[in-house]
């Protein structure tokens, strides 16, 4: 680290953050859902070290309460809009409410068009990431998309706004960094902070406690399987269908339960054709999912597009050992054969079964994993999330005084 760096960081350590108003764009205020979540959970720590927040939000579907917490909702439109009609309503109501708010210190956008912004953090991908991490069917159709739908140039333009206007960025995981200072010819010298997600959702209780004992597994006539998510070929459970296939073929006795979809004909279509059906459980919607990840051992994730990976990091916490993709950022934080299992080639449903197959077949690596999991998850806490944002709040604060 440079001798100025050091005395910048210093610096910027002794500006306070009490008592400053921040106004906090994202579309909806809510408990539920990755994003929404971590917005949540934000907040909830900047209350905490005595921020004001003033929430600008499409939907508040929260019942949290603090006195120095105010959420503006503007409402859905009234009818059902396109995605680039959607985002161009999100940025018309901002500016609106943000014409009106007084005495606000900075405005932190959670990746929410918007006409000011001094933070924004960063959830998803760029428009074109699937043209690197998909089929080759898929990185042409994605392309194209990019080029002549009205839906991904319109994100595209407002994700070049946030990400070039910004003061100070902050991103999930350092993949995600990486790739849209490389999509938008950012200054490599224009600052960043990485504020990885905690571990908890805040219904997890039971987590904060002593944890289970997972020294010994138990035996069970299927060796239970996690996927959380509700993407098919996003979140890579078109590649886990092909890879249950060819464990079923090795004779190995497992289950999958999915978590966050219903069993729709598309996806019944998909089981029939990889002989799957009795090996595939869909428990749809799950309000309290630390349920689910008692039950299971381990949480399989061969996404090709993932900023991070929340469910994941989550599950690890339970001691389920994660499988994932090298493309996801959460896979920056692991390391493979230790605390978790990563697929150099995420597309390949015969790795995705190989590495399956080795926690069917070693039950001491599992619990060795498992182990070692619940440890690194507990590296992740809310409370850093909020150590790495307000750092990023007092950069602003000192720029804006030596404007």
């Amino acid at each position: 680290m440079s001798e100025f760096k050091s005395n910048l960081d210093e610096t910027l350590s002794l500006i306070s953050v009490e008592g400053r108003h921040v106004a906090m764009l994202t579309r909806w205020f809510s408990r539920e859902g990755g994003l929404e979540l971590y917005c949540h959970r934000l907040v909830e720590e900047l209350l905490d070290r005595g921020v004001r927040v003033s929430v600008v939000c499409e939907e508040n579907k929260s019942d949290f309460a603090h006195e120095n917490l105010a959420v503006i909702d503007y409402g859905p439109p009234f009818k059902k809009l396109s995605k680039g009609d959607a985002y161009r309503y999100a940025f018309r109501k901002t500016r609106e409410i943000l014409e009106r708010l007084e005495n606000v210190d900075l405005v932190h956008s959670q990746q929410l068009p918007s006409p000011r912004h001094e933070v924004v953090t960063f959830h998803n991908h760029t428009v074109n990431r699937l043209s690197n991490t998909g089929r080759g069917l898929e990185r042409v159709v994605n392309k194209a998309k990019s080029s002549f739908t009205d839906r991904y140039q319109t994100k595209m333009l407002f994700d070049r706004r946030l990400a070039s206007e910004a003061n100070c960025r902050i991103f999930v995981s350092s993949t995600e960094q990486e790739e849209y200072y490389r999509e938008f010819n950012l200054d490599p010298n224009s600052p960043y902070v990485i504020a990885y997600p905690g571990a908890t959702t805040g219904k997890e209780a039971a987590a904060d406690a002593e944890p289970s004992d997972y020294d010994e597994y138990e035996r069970v006539s299927r060796f239970p399987f996690l996927f959380v998510g509700k993407g098919y070929r996003m979140k890579g459970l078109d590649i886990l269908f092909k890879a249950c296939r060819l464990l079923k073929s090795y004779g190995a006795e497992f289950e999958l339960n999915v978590v966050g979809l219903e069993k729709k004909p598309i996806l019944a279509a998909a089981l029939m054709r990889y002989k799957i059906e009795d090996r595939v459980n869909f428990l749809g919607y799950v309000s309290d999912v630390s349920r689910v990840f008692d039950r299971c051992y381990a949480i399989v994730t061969p996404s090709r597009l993932e900023s991070f990976g929340m469910a994941p990091l989550q599950a690890m916490r339970h001691g389920l050992v994660p499988i994932v993709s090298r493309v996801s950022g959460i896979a920056e934080v692991l390391e493979s054969g230790v605390n978790g299992l990563i697929l150099e080639n995420h597309l390949e449903p015969e790795e995705l079964a190989f590495q399956m197959k080795r926690l069917l077949d070693e039950p001491e690596l599992l619990s060795a994993m498992s182990a070692r999991a619940r440890e690194r998850a507990c590296d992740f806490t809310w409370e850093k999330t909020a150590d790495a944002t307000i750092f990023a709040y007092q950069h602003v604060i000192h720029s804006k005084m030596n404007i």
